[in-house]
């Protein structure tokens, strides 16, 4: 049976192979077992990845490990923590295959989370006395009025709004 942390990273995983025109239905661990989601998901994840990996089904374990090791060890070149086995992967160890999906996540979403608060704060610092902005620190708090808002939106598409009548 699956639990709710694992239903939530299946979820992600299928939602970001989707993103990019991949279908995959991951409804328990053995979806991923053989290697092929796992190389799909890092190919989409990291920008311009050189992963080479051949997704060609097999039930041969020795083929179906040598897919999870590439996977590996592009994601450990990558400077990525990876703590676990091709074996662990190949049998199904719950707790193995999610820390790695984690690991991903934490890797390649907050990263690029990380990116978009920095543009916004670039972005939206010249616009600090004008529009009377706060200063942003988090985005969740900084949308609540509305002023951040407009400020991005003038910025991609500069003169769509009075900067000077937000402030008020």
């Amino acid at each position: 049976s699956t639990n709710i942390p694992q239903k939530v990273l299946f979820r992600w995983i299928q939602s970001s192979l989707q993103y990019h025109g991949i279908k995959a239905t991951i409804s328990s661990l053995d979806d991923l077992r053989d290697g092929t989601v796992l190389a799909q998901l890092v190919q989409t994840l990291v920008p311009n990845s050189t992963l080479k990996v051949n997704l060609k089904p097999s039930k041969q374990k020795m083929v179906i490990l040598g897919r999870i090791q590439t996977v590996l060890d592009f994601i450990a070149a990558q400077k990525v923590r990876v703590t676990c086995s091709p074996d662990e992967i190949y049998d199904g160890n719950e707790n193995m295959i999610l820390g790695l999906i984690w690991v991903l996540i934490l890797q390649y979403q907050v990263i690029h989370k990380a990116e978009v608060m920095k543009w916004i704060k670039e972005t939206t610092n010249k616009y600090l006395s004008v529009a009377n902005l706060p200063l942003i620190e988090k985005v969740e708090r900084s949308f609540q009025h509305g002023r951040t808002f407009c400020a991005l939106v003038n910025a991609i598409r500069p003169n769509s709004i009075d900067i000077n009548k937000i402030g008020a």
